[in-house]
């Protein structure tokens, strides 16, 4: 029974070392400190990151350092005694460290001071308050914390941040967006109008525009501490299509795009006309089909590590998902018909009048 127990315990303990960072996926670490003190490692599962960090100084030492990570986890090292400040990380911002300095303290068998600056433009500072010792300056690699390594008793002996390497690429692929009605979120909208009386001469007036739409995808995604801003998509884009007579929501070839976009469309039209009597008077109308979506997705996150000198590294994947806001439109349709004009409507306060109720660019 107690070996069957112990077999139990082992297999958790498998199940959790399996689930961390795998060895290939962490950077180099560069520790700091002194050869004392029982080792200790702490690193995320995959997909966390670290979210927080508690530091505690005595004197010149570090004594204590709480790590908090995404996924809920936590553990202290160390001992919290005196001073202790705190640095919380913006997960919403993807906020990582760009640059990093580990001091050891003055007799160089412990560790004495952290430093760190952000991308966020955070700063953090903690330790020794004398800068007669050298600082360590660390490389970061991507940036992105993951874990704490070192050794520690009642002070912080040794100590080192464990990091995500560099990233030679980041990107989504295999998306599988949630179904959606093709013929559901197109609003009819009216471009321009414009009424072409006869007012006993004959002229051409041309029923034209030379205005833009600015169509719009913005992703999000479940990463966005691991990935940051860099991400990109592998993705069939929903647009409006005309397909015969009827506008619907079709997809596009596959294709890379950043995470969020908008790009001008032309939506111009011009339509020529004759006015030689009150027969050839015109009504003209100019329309399109706006289109609006807000979808969920699921996928697989890449991440493809950067070995340096244009070399890649390990490529490692893991499930991911999001939503998809789309702002598209169809091309415009223009068309002019003939109009009677009755006695009240002739005369010069009808010899042209134009309602344009074509949105201001980037308004849908």
């Amino acid at each position: 029974m107690k070996l069957a127990a112990f077999f139990m315990v082992l297999g958790l303990a498998l199940v959790v070392l399996a689930n961390e960072w795998p060895k290939d996926m962490r950077a180099a670490t560069h520790r700091v400190g002194g050869e004392l003190g029982t080792e200790f490692s702490f690193i995320a599962d995959v997909e966390h990151v670290m979210t927080k960090i508690k530091v505690w100084r005595k004197h010149y030492d570090v004594v204590g350092i709480k790590v908090f990570f995404s996924d809920g986890r936590e553990a202290l090292f160390g001992s919290q005694h005196d001073e202790m400040r705190e640095y919380e990380f913006d997960r919403k911002k993807a906020e990582h460290i760009t640059k990093l300095w580990l001091w050891p303290n003055p007799w160089g068998n412990l560790l004495g001071r952290i430093k760190f600056e952000t991308s966020a433009k955070g700063t953090f500072d903690v330790g020794q308050s004398s800068d007669k010792q050298d600082s360590r300056d660390i490389n970061v690699a991507s940036g992105i914390p993951i874990g704490v390594v070192g050794r520690s008793t009642r002070r912080i002996d040794e100590f080192a941040f464990v990091f995500l390497p560099k990233m030679r690429r980041i990107y989504y692929d295999n998306i599988k967006l949630s179904d959606f009605d093709r013929e559901a979120n197109l609003e009819l909208q009216t471009l321009d109008e414009a009424y072409f009386t006869y007012h006993g001469k004959y002229y051409e007036p041309d029923f034209h525009s030379d205005k833009t739409f600015v169509t719009q995808h913005s992703f999000t995604h479940s990463h966005s501490s691991v990935a940051g801003g860099q991400v990109s998509y592998e993705v069939q884009l929903p647009l409006v299509a005309t397909v015969g007579s009827t506008v619907k929501w079709e997809t596009s070839r596959t294709q890379t795009v950043a995470e969020s976009m908008s790009e001008s469309k032309t939506i111009g039209f011009s339509l020529a006309n004759k006015v030689a009597s009150k027969e050839d008077q015109t009504h003209c109308v100019a329309q399109l089909r706006v289109g609006t979506l807000s979808l969920s997705w699921e996928g697989t996150l890449n991440l493809v590590v950067d070995l340096g000198f244009g070399k890649p590294g390990r490529h490692f994947k893991i499930p991911g998902q999001g939503t998809l806001d789309r702002v598209d439109c169809s091309v415009t349709s223009a068309y002019c018909r003939a109009r009677v004009v009755t006695g009240l409507e002739d005369g010069p306060a009808a010899r042209l009048k134009r309602f344009a109720t074509l949105p201001r660019e980037g308004e849908v």
